[in-house]
């Protein structure tokens, strides 16, 4: 094939360079990847926000409603959130919320992808007059 006529395959409709062809099937992979795993990690990242509110009401809740309230939200964000994976520990200043738990991500239908997520909370608990 000579050069003129490769420019006469470019020129044509429907060519595309073989980079470009690994390139778009690059950035394909990635925005796959991009919406299986990202809810993954805002459901962390809100369990994780209703813990530390949780945590700021625990002068109003006892640990049985924070318990509660937390495993409420993790059912409704479908985070698999079961009652031992929470511990609560508080004294008369202080509010310590720990939880441990996993996910997993089915990518293509075969491959699983298992996320281990760990955090605590520790907050000053408020005083009531």
């Amino acid at each position: 094939m000579t050069s003129d006529n490769l420019i006469k395959m470019e020129k044509e409709k429907g060519f595309i360079r073989f980079g470009t062809l690994i390139y778009l099937l690059l950035a394909g992979g990635i925005i796959y990847l991009a919406i299986k795993i990202a809810p993954v990690y805002i459901s962390y990242y809100q369990i994780k926000y209703a813990a530390d509110v949780e945590a700021g009401r625990a002068h109003i809740n006892n640990d049985e409603q924070i318990r509660k309230n937390l495993l409420e939200k993790a059912r409704n964000l479908k985070i698999n959130l079961r009652d031992e994976d929470i511990e609560i520990k508080r004294d008369e200043k202080e509010i310590i919320i720990n939880i441990d738990y996993a996910d997993n991500v089915l990518l293509f239908d075969r491959y699983r992808l298992d996320f281990k997520f760990s955090f605590n909370i520790k907050k000053d608990i408020k005083k009531v007059f």
